[in-house]
């Protein structure tokens, strides 16, 4: 099943730098069913096909938040065929999905997102699991690459908050940005196979509280910031406090 959001979004981000695209739950494997696919080039076809459509409507920023593929080489061939479509100046951010994990049986999360970062990262493309990617303002007709930087957990977790704040100074926005877990959903979780066999609700509850406790040690930092929080799960399934921000 489908669960997604996107948690906060300053609407004075669009209207003052520049619009995001935002896709979710994609879903290939449903597709490539529902289109009949009997051959390897029907299944490429598919993926193009999408691929297209997503690189035809995107702009500068955009934001895929995860389920795009519960098989590993299918989430590969998407990737291979967006970048071939895609603009030069679009920068695409991933956040994984529960279907991301569903082939990895056997795999702690850290070896899973080490393998979905690998494919991104040949391609120039993001992968947040709570992390932050921020780009400095240098302008909106600047290489899209120039002053984007991605501060990996492990190294937010050995900075203060004195320190994160002084290297978002000059950003124009802030993605913080993670799957999120469902560790505070008690009727769609693990214990229904949201995973499959990779995560066990143990495992789901502490994932949830690592973003949850990342999230509550940047929000003074962030809310004044343009932010997005994005997680492939609705923020009541991460976060105690789930009010507005």
């Amino acid at each position: 099943a489908a669960r997604r959001d996107l948690s906060t979004f300053d609407m004075s981000f669009i209207k003052k730098y520049q619009r995001i695209h935002y896709v979710s739950d994609i879903h290939l494997m449903h597709r490539i069913q529902n289109a009949g696919c009997r051959s390897k080039e029907d299944i490429i076809y598919v993926v193009q096909r999408i691929a297209n459509t997503i690189a035809d409507e995107a702009g500068r920023l955009l934001l895929i938040d995860g389920d795009v593929a519960s098989d590993f080489s299918i989430f590969q061939l998407f990737v291979k065929s967006l970048s071939k479509t895609l603009r030069r100046n679009t920068q695409v951010v991933f956040t994984l999905g529960n279907h991301e994990l569903w082939s990895f049986t056997g795999f702690q999360i850290d070896q899973i997102v080490s393998k979905y970062r690998a494919v991104l990262d040949e391609h120039g493309m993001y992968l947040l699991h709570n992390d932050i990617l921020y780009k400095e303002d240098h302008g909106l007709l600047a290489d899209p690459d120039t002053g984007t930087h991605l501060i990996k957990y492990h190294d937010l977790c050995q900075m203060n908050e004195t320190q994160i704040s002084d290297r978002l100074r000059s950003a124009r926005y802030v993605i913080l940005g993670g799957l999120g877990f469902s560790g505070y959903n008690m009727e769609f979780n693990a214990d229904n196979g949201i995973y499959r066999m990779t995560v066990d609700r143990a495992t789901e509850i502490k994932e949830s509280k690592i973003f949850e406790d990342l999230y509550n040690r940047l929000h003074p930092i962030l809310v004044n910031k343009n932010t997005v929080i994005l997680t492939h799960t609705p923020k009541k399934d991460w976060c105690k406090e789930a009010g507005p921000d």
